[in-house]
């Protein structure tokens, strides 16, 4: 915002000209207070929003899920206590599912948009997207039982784009971007301190409809879906 006036040598009638810049002095110093006072409101904007602070990945804070449900109760009860902890929590810039299952063609071929599917562990030989379907849910996981209901042998491309509930997927896009961990930073937020990966247990919430969450207190399936949307690590777009 600029504060620059014009240059006006010719004052309205009647009106002196120590009045017009008084006038107009009075009106920088309140714009000068706005931005201030904007300036102290903006971070926690940022940080209460439920929607990425950049266009490009799915970037933010990002808390673990055994902190989600106290963390959630200073909301509107203690914000400068929330402020402070969510300043001190990582952030993880994570790909979206849109990102992950988006695709481009170059002659007769498909190849998948997103560059996530060749890094750390995942390593697809190239891009095309017959070579990223065969990457498996168990391959993603970890797991002989799959993750959130859905079997191992399952593609996770497949399974991404099929008719699945929005927390089976949203743990599918959390599992691809733990993989890739020293890009996304994922694993920050779903390894506790006794090292397990909490996305384990949150897939067996989604899988039985609800459990015992990493907190201690019951969650559902639901509830594990907007954990991993509030927190940057399972959005769909």
């Amino acid at each position: 915002m600029s504060e620059h006036q014009p240059n006006d040598s010719q004052p309205a009638p009647g009106a002196p000209a120590h009045v017009d810049v008084s006038a107009r002095q009075a009106a920088s110093e309140r714009r000068r207070r706005f931005i201030k006072m904007g300036a102290g409101v903006v971070p926690v904007a940022l940080t209460l929003s439920s929607r990425p602070v950049l266009a490009t990945n799915s970037q933010g804070k990002c808390f673990s899920a055994s902190a989600w449900g106290s963390v959630q109760t200073l909301v509107g009860t203690n914000a400068s206590q929330y402020t402070r902890k969510a300043a001190a929590a990582p952030t993880v810039t994570c790909y979206t599912l849109a990102q992950w299952v988006a695709k481009y063609r170059t002659g007769k071929t498909d190849y998948a948009s997103c560059d996530g599917w060749r890094k750390n562990s995942i390593s697809c030989a190239d891009l095309k997207v017959s070579t990223v379907k065969k990457y498996t849910v168990g391959s993603a996981c970890g797991s002989a039982n799959g993750t959130a209901g859905i079997g191992k042998n399952v593609k996770i491309w497949d399974a991404l784009t099929g008719n699945y509930s929005a927390a089976q997927k949203a743990m599918l896009v959390a599992w691809l971007n733990y993989r890739i961990s020293n890009t996304t930073k994922t694993d920050v937020c779903v390894i506790d301190t006794f090292s397990s990966n909490q996305l384990t247990t949150l897939g067996n919430i989604v899988a039985a409809g609800s459990g015992k969450g990493p907190d201690g207190k019951t969650w559902y399936a639901e509830d594990v879906r907007r954990y991993l949307e509030s927190n940057f690590i399972g959005r769909l777009s």
